[in-house]
């Protein structure tokens, strides 16, 4: 838990390769999520690309790094 926040610290402040790491390892959670909810594949992908990008473009203004994959 220690090196998520750190890692949604360093990706807070600019850090592109922990952006990545940190990406990488919520997609799959987002994924399934999408699909329970949407259950069409198509659909569960598009969510978690649009809400990739939501998330990179907020990162900046997140106050509780703790609740970042929530």
């Amino acid at each position: 838990m220690k090196k998520d926040i750190e890692l949604v610290f360093q990706a807070k402040w600019g850090d592109r390769e922990e952006w990545s790491t940190l990406l990488v390892d919520l997609q799959s959670k987002m994924y399934k999520t999408a699909l329970l909810y949407f259950h069409n594949q198509e659909d569960a992908l598009d969510i978690v690309q649009e809400t990739s990008l939501q998330v990179f473009l907020s990162i900046k203004h997140l106050r509780h790094p703790q609740y970042f994959d929530t």
